[in-house]
């Protein structure tokens, strides 16, 4: 897992895009966040601290909101809910990772 709270910046001297977690309620720049430059990543831990706190968790990708992550019912599932922005992000990403690998 590789994440971190400063990304260096890039030409423009920004810092490049990354992923949020963060409780749902919170602001993306709560200082209880996580940061990571993969959404597996972020899914990934964002399902554990919802197991482990019992409170929903939220990704954020540059400040908006790409998915919530509910709190885990009496069956012990995980509901990870999309926003359209978050699924036309990740369908995006596939494809350029496929063209890249095609390249």
């Amino acid at each position: 897992m590789t994440h971190s709270r400063k990304l260096t910046p890039n030409r423009g001297g920004r810092p490049y895009p990354f992923f949020t977690v963060c409780v749902t309620g919170t602001h993306p720049s709560s200082k209880d966040r996580i940061d990571f430059t993969v959404y597996p990543d972020a899914e990934k831990v964002a399902k554990a601290r919802s197991r482990d706190t019992l409170c929903p968790q939220d990704v954020f990708f540059s400040g908006r909101l790409i998915a919530s992550v509910s709190a885990p019912n009496m069956a012990g599932e995980i509901l990870i809910d999309m926003t359209v922005f978050g699924s036309a992000l990740l369908e995006r990403i596939r494809q350029n990772a496929a063209r890249k690998a095609a390249s």
